[in-house]
């Protein structure tokens, strides 16, 4: 419900190249036809952010490299069955996405670096809903590509408005809510919020500097593998080339 071209939007020196990453939500769920639909895109290569047990739990219907993202809400304790109201919803996102680019700095790297070899596109990246941690990993993509940041804040909070989507959603709310959520925090849980998005990336810069130093320094990134991400998946303006 959640797949779309990474592609085409703007970058200081061109646009990001289409057709070489694609973002998503739970694979798993993909129809035969939605595979063959993937294999004519020419994609190569899967990566999974999901951890073991959602890989065990629901596995995908291609091969895939793992590079799991812990929630580390769950690993801290924090009792989302305590949120209230929408906004308490967004605030947990936020709080998850601080702690997961805090802690999962590695993974992040390393699921990122795989992007810099071209056998391994064009690439899907996926996790469950493919928002929340597929969310980090694009807008660690799109920032060190040189992306503005509202421009990288309008990928995440895209829309999803088709009938599949909203009855997938209904659905995790449900789940949601058999769990003790209360169903307006759910609402929150389950949604894009750009403030959140915001509020993590804002941290993240106050911290390290930048989106560039923070990949360098706490994911582990080299100076090498984000000139070739950008040669790679930019392509260059005539004005450009030529300066």
């Amino acid at each position: 419900m959640n797949f779309r071209d990474v592609g085409g939007v703007r970058t200081p020196t061109g646009p990001v190249r289409r057709g070489l990453v694609y973002r998503s939500d739970a694979l798993h769920l993909a129809s035969e036809a939605g595979v063959d639909a993937l294999r004519s895109l020419g994609v190569t290569s899967v990566l999974d952010l999901r951890s073991a047990e959602e890989r065990e739990r629901s596995p995908g219907p291609l091969p895939s490299r793992h590079h799991p993202i812990q929630d580390h809400l769950v690993e801290d304790g924090i009792d989302a069955t305590a949120c209230s109201g929408i906004e308490g919803g967004e605030a947990l996102l936020r709080t998850l996405y601080v702690r997961l680019l805090d802690r999962a700095a590695p993974r992040f790297g390393v699921a990122l670096t795989e992007l810099a070899h071209p056998g391994r596109l064009p690439v899907v990246v996926h996790c469950a809903s493919g928002k929340d941690r597929t969310g980090l990993f694009v807008a660690l993509l799109l920032s060190v590509l040189g992306v503005d940041r509202e421009t990288v804040l309008d990928d995440y909070a895209t829309p999803r408005t088709s009938a599949v989507h909203l009855e997938r959603v209904d659905a995790l709310r449900s789940v949601l809510v058999s769990q003790g959520i209360e169903a307006d925090a759910a609402e929150g849980m389950l949604g894009t919020p750009r403030w959140a998005m915001a509020d993590a990336l804002a941290d993240l810069d106050r911290r390290h500097g930048s989106v560039e130093s923070y990949l360098v320094r706490a994911a582990g990134v080299g100076p090498e593998t984000i000139d070739s991400l950008r040669n790679l998946l930019v392509e260059q303006d005539r004005a450009s080339r030529g300066s």
